[in-house]
């Protein structure tokens, strides 16, 4: 069930339609993690991160990237773990810098 929610959010992922693929992807974590399918929680949670990234919205993108690198690490995939925790400082610092600007 998860991997049909998986596919529809990249389907309208294609076609543009991202608030309809972030649903689905919510869907597809939310049962991927009663199954315990750590890969399908990492998948989407590393698709979730970049539509955020893309979105420029950055505190979410590092939230996302912060809890993949948590499942990274918990299902061996060392490599990913590292670019989470590489993207999860670049989008800390970009919030950062948003925020700096929203001042002047």
């Amino acid at each position: 069930m998860s991997l049909c929610y998986g596919q529809l959010a990249i389907a309208n992922l294609l076609k543009g339609e991202m608030d309809q693929a972030v649903n689905y992807f919510n869907e597809c974590i939310a049962i991927a993690k009663d199954l315990r399918a750590v890969r399908m929680q990492l998948e989407c949670l590393l698709c979730m991160a970049y539509i955020s990234f893309d979105k420029k919205n950055w505190q979410q993108a590092q939230q996302y990237f912060d809890r993949a690198y948590k499942v990274a690490k918990e299902c061996g995939e060392s490599h990913i773990a590292e670019q989470c925790l590489c993207n999860s400082g670049i989008s800390s610092g970009n919030a950062f810098m948003q925020d700096k600007q929203k001042m002047f």
